[in-house]
């Protein structure tokens, strides 16, 4: 960066600058900037700000094809962050899978056994082992490299003193490019529980 005259009021200007702080005036040596491609109108993002997505979205069909496919990308920049992710999150498909199993162990030992089996493997959300029938939960990795969270529920049912049935259910999102997140860690617990 380097500093020039401008040549209305004669102030020091920095060479990148489009125009004099001062006076306004254009800077010569200023570089083009780049084409950058339309977005949706100012209007239309504080239509988004002022009404809610509710709305908003009730109609994205008719904006994405007069927007050249721009209202997801507008909600991303307005909503961003959490706020986004909780909004994109209720529009993708959830899977849920359930398989019950019967392991070869008294219904005390059954809990303990599931609850390191779930420590290992993921993080512990809910713990109820002083019931009759007692429940786990976590949030596990599951899906390509084990990226997508699941939530595994597991619910103990004593058969007699020396058998347990265990139901394993798992719930997931899936996005466009479906894993069987839910499937792989219902399958991926069997494996565990039962060896």
């Amino acid at each position: 960066m380097a500093l020039i005259q401008c040549s209305e009021c004669h102030r020091d200007v920095s060479d990148k600058a489009a125009a004099c702080p001062g006076c306004g005036n254009p800077i010569q040596s200023a570089p083009a900037k780049p084409a950058v491609a339309p977005s949706l109108s100012k209007s239309t993002k504080e239509l988004i700000l002022e009404k809610g997505l509710g709305e908003v979205a009730a109609k994205a069909d008719s904006f994405s094809s007069k927007s050249g496919g721009k209202i997801m990308e507008t909600v991303c920049e307005v909503l961003g962050g959490r706020q986004g992710a909780e909004w994109m999150a209720k529009r993708i498909a959830t899977t849920d899978v359930t398989e019950k199993i019967v392991c070869e162990s008294a219904l005390t030992t059954a809990v303990a056994n599931a609850r390191i089996v779930l420590s290992s493997i993921g993080k512990p959300i809910d713990v109820k082992i002083e019931s009759e029938t007692p429940f786990l939960a976590a949030l596990v990795g599951s899906g390509f490299l084990n990226m997508n969270p699941a939530v595994v529920c597991l619910e103990f049912f004593p058969v007699d003193e020396t058998r347990t049935e265990i139901t394993i259910s798992a719930t997931a999102k899936e996005g466009l490019i479906k894993q069987n997140t839910a499937g792989k860690i219902v399958a991926r617990l069997k494996k565990l529980l039962n060896g």
